[in-house]
């Protein structure tokens, strides 16, 4: 299965590897934009644009937890901007913050409840997921990553067919960096390529 949400991610909520601090919340601000193909030749390339907004927290300096929800579309099911982006998901760094080079993993889960074109009968429908690995670097006021990850999707349409993404498309790699405005603010930019084709954008800040 494909599927070029983010992030998203994508994912999309998510975004950026920079390592988590114990206590700390996290708000932010993304961008997505996405194109894919799907199962539906009918239906394929499909493209979607969102904007969503991330709120987090770290129980320790090792995981950031956060939920996530937004404006999207996602033509040719739904083309008109809607409040239909609502997931959850977490961050991790497996070594230790003050690490140069670090191994990091970030996944989420999302439900598009109000798609149109869908079966509104089945709960849940229209849900996305992804996992994405990465290795990050830190230089003095940036993180730069890079990684692969798994993203799929299922959604039941009201005319009884499942869309899903292609099973040749479902795996991606990926780029991007975080940069420090100040030591509480950054800004994330990602690029999703090979298995989907992805732009991510986002800016925030932790208190």
């Amino acid at each position: 299965m494909n599927f070029s949400f983010l992030l998203i991610i994508s994912f999309l909520g998510g975004g950026g590897v920079l390592t988590p601090d114990a206590g700390n919340f996290e708000l932010g601000g993304f961008v997505n934009f996405s194109m894919f193909e799907t199962n539906l030749k009918d239906k394929t390339p499909a493209s979607s644009l969102s904007l969503s907004a991330k709120f987090g927290y770290s129980p320790s300096d090792k995981i950031l937890i956060y939920g996530f929800s937004g404006v999207r579309t996602f033509s040719p099911l739904d083309p008109i901007p809607t409040l239909n982006q609502f997931g959850i998901g977490a961050k991790t760094s497996l070594l230790d913050k003050k690490r140069t080079v670090n191994i990091n993993i970030d996944g989420n889960m999302e439900i598009l409840p109000f798609l149109k074109k869908t079966d509104r009968k089945r709960f849940p429908n229209a849900i996305l997921w992804q996992i994405s690995p990465n290795l990050s670097f830190k230089l003095a006021y940036s993180i730069i990553y890079v990684g692969s990850g798994y993203r799929d999707f299922y959604i039941k349409l009201e005319n009884g067919e499942n869309m899903k993404s292609r099973k040749d498309s479902i795996f991606f790699v990926f780029v991007g960096g975080d940069y420090h405005l100040n030591p509480e603010t950054y800004i994330t930019v990602e690029l999703h390529s090979f298995g989907q084709s992805s732009i991510f954008g986002g800016i925030s800040h932790r208190f």
